[in-house]
């Protein structure tokens, strides 16, 4: 999980250290299966053939164990699709 890390100080002595978490980089799991979902990244001049993806040239995709996938045109939307993803009951 993308962080980073900053020092808290009280009369110049260190404190504490504290981390700020980057949410947009964080998968939900999969609202099927509950698995944990996998980012993959096709490089540019790719030619990728697949049955869900027919051309993911440059492009993104998000997969889980039990094969559900998104693709988008780069990682952020991907991730925001993936996110934004609900099972119908």
């Amino acid at each position: 999980m993308p962080y980073a890390e900053f020092n808290i100080f009280e009369d110049d002595e260190l404190y504490c250290v504290g981390i700020v978490v980057d949410l947009g980089e964080v998968l939900k799991p999969c609202p099927f299966c509950g698995g944990d979902p996998v980012i993959n990244e096709i490089p540019p001049h790719t030619h990728v053939i697949a049955t869900f993806m027919p051309d993911c040239k440059g492009e993104c995709f998000i997969e889980c164990k039990c094969s559900c996938a998104i693709t988008a045109e780069n990682k952020k939307k991907a991730i925001e699709k993936w996110n934004r993803r609900v099972k119908n009951e």
